[in-house]
């Protein structure tokens, strides 16, 4: 699997959608052409990476789960099962990742775990350190090009929709406010992928292929570009063979931690642990 999509960069659902039922469906003529991605700055800046350590993530993570055990970031209801430590720690992962907000929020990574941080020990703090937002679906692989209704109040940009009135403090989302994006702050746009990157048709259902921009993997989904930072957690990015490439870690996975993927949680001489990226983060 390629490692933007370990990563996992999440897609909008008409695009998943578009991934289900193949090409031979019509779905991918369905997507409107976008143009080339000529720079990676152009939807990844310096100012958007968020270098994060592990024991950040899941201190923060903590101090969410016991004000919340059955609530994700994202806002919806853990399925029975479901690990609360794991699922925050994910979802801040994915959002450093890509340099987004946290899917179905407002919020950075960053912000969460500076906000996380400060609420420690007072759970009304804590539940206000996430908010929903409305606009997620529609700019979760970039934002589309097109006109917008948004008055911007500094950071705060308000934003007429078919459905209603939506209110978002960009700043929240180490973003400023934009009247001219449809989702009321300057959000990466979308692109399609630079066909002399990738040697072949660029609009596949189907991931085409995946390369290094220093230490950003850039990957192909559905003719769409998409990013990961891997040097968010000290990473670096690693071409494995022609139209390939994924993040690669120091010393990771370490004995105990099955993968860079894996979630697993233990106990050993040292005490409880919890598997992040492919390294143990003890507990407290």
């Amino acid at each position: 699997m390629n490692g933007l999509v370990r990563l996992g960069q999440a897609l909008p659902a008409a695009l998943i959608l578009v991934m289900i039922q193949g090409c031979d469906e019509g779905g991918c003529n369905a997507l409107k052409p976008e143009p080339e991605l000529q720079d990676v700055a152009q939807i990844f800046s310096a100012d958007h990476r968020t270098p994060l350590t592990r024991e950040q993530i899941v201190q923060a993570c903590q101090i969410w789960v016991a004000c919340t055990e059955d609530t994700a970031l994202s806002g919806r209801t853990l399925a029975v099962g479901d690990d609360p430590l794991a699922s925050c720690i994910g979802l801040i992962l994915l959002a450093s990742a890509n340099g987004e907000v946290i899917i179905d929020t407002n919020e950075s990574a960053r912000f969460v775990i500076d906000c996380l941080s400060s609420a420690a020990g007072d759970c009304d703090q804590v539940l206000g350190c996430s908010t929903r937002n409305p606009l997620y679906a529609q700019c979760a692989a970039g934002c589309p090009r097109g006109r917008a209704a948004v008055t911007c109040n500094g950071s705060v940009a308000t934003v007429e929709t078919e459905a209603g009135v939506v209110e978002r403090d960009c700043a929240r989302a180490d973003r400023a406010c934009d009247p001219d994006s449809v989702s009321g702050c300057n959000d990466a746009l979308r692109y399609s992928c630079p066909r002399d990157q990738i040697g072949y048709r660029v609009d596949s259902c189907w991931l085409a292929g995946a390369w290094c921009e220093g230490d950003v993997v850039l990957a192909c989904n559905v003719g769409q570009v998409s990013i990961g930072d891997c040097a968010a957690l000290g990473g670096a990015c690693q071409e494995t063979s022609q139209n390939r490439a994924t993040c690669v870690y120091p010393d990771a996975p370490e004995p105990g931690c099955e993968s860079l993927s894996s979630e697993e949680r233990g106990t050993d001489t040292n005490g409880e642990f919890q598997c992040v990226r492919g390294r143990k983060v003890y507990l407290e």
